[in-house]
């Protein structure tokens, strides 16, 4: 989806500073607008399953009594009144038919705080991807319960997914206890806001380093490896080990020199077709086990 805005927004997030201390959604982001603001999602053809929408979701808090407008396609003008209060509002619109384009706009300076908008249709998997990269996940737990049982109300997630952890290894980490620690304390809490979600943890994936001439697993990939699985254990959730799954101790070396290659090499990070491959195995160790739930 290409998104585009103007430069009147006020921002803060898990990842920036938030020196007013604005409550943070559910993706570790919140945005307000500054007065006369606008926001623009179109659709793109990366994806033949997104190429349009028919409903669109507002998700906002603490609103002015007041008014926004949109438009679909760059149609005509429309307006829809915002609901007062502290709670997580969610305001659906929908166009005549599918639209490929929404415009929303707001008028007024510190008019809520907003927290994004979901294109959908009728049916179908919905995955909210929230990316908040170089973060190692303990920042989660910023994220008030009131907000995420909000989001709850309105989302009805299935499944929750965590990755984290790469950003954290590092040759000079010995002592992952804190991490242990913290993770576990944030599993807990999106456990209380989500009674009925199922929570998965992804482990981390092989990372090498150069031995004389020859490049090895880091050998705190294995001792953060050993952490998550401790933090799944004792917070009770399942864990994907893509450590494992990608060959286990010294794969990294084999994705990297593969025909055509499957990482880059920094001996890091998967390229686009080795990000395709642990998907698809994650999705086939996904399907596996819930059939067997089933």
């Amino acid at each position: 989806t290409k998104h585009s805005f103007s430069d009147n927004w006020e921002s803060a997030a898990l990842y920036t500073n938030n020196p007013k201390g604005l409550p943070l959604g559910i993706s570790g982001e919140i945005a307000v607008p500054k007065g006369n603001a606008w926001v623009q999602y179109e659709t793109t053809r990366a994806r033949r399953s997104l190429k349009d929408f028919s409903v669109v979701k507002l998700y906002y808090a603490n609103a002015k009594t007041s008014q926004i407008f949109y438009s679909f396609d760059g149609g005509a003008k429309q307006s829809a009144q915002l609901k007062t209060g502290s709670n997580i509002q969610e305001l659906v619109l929908k166009p005549a038919g599918r639209a490929k384009v929404v415009k929303l706009e707001f008028p007024v300076a510190d008019q809520a705080y907003f927290y994004g908008i979901s294109l959908e249709n009728e049916t179908g998997v919905y995955i909210d991807n929230l990316p908040l990269r170089g973060n190692t996940g303990v920042d989660l737990a910023q994220i008030s319960q009131s907000i995420l049982k909000d989001f709850s109300g309105y989302m009805d997630y299935k499944l929750i997914i965590l990755e984290f952890g790469l950003n954290i290894a590092g040759s000079n980490k010995t002592d992952y206890s804190w991490y242990e620690r913290e993770m576990i304390k944030v599993i807990n809490h999106l456990k209380q806001a989500f009674p009925r979600t199922s929570i998965l943890m992804i482990s981390v994936h092989d990372k090498a380093m150069k031995k004389g001439s020859n490049f090895v697993t880091d050998p705190t990939i294995l001792r953060l490896l050993e952490t998550q699985k401790n933090i799944a254990k004792q917070a009770d959730v399942a864990l994907w080990s893509m450590f494992d799954a990608m060959g286990g101790e010294n794969s990294m070396p084999k994705w990297v020199n593969a025909n055509p290659p499957l990482a880059f090499k920094d001996y890091i990070h998967f390229n686009d077709q080795g990000a395709a491959k642990i998907a698809q195995l994650f999705l086939e160790s996904l399907l596996t086990e819930f059939g067997r739930y089933k």
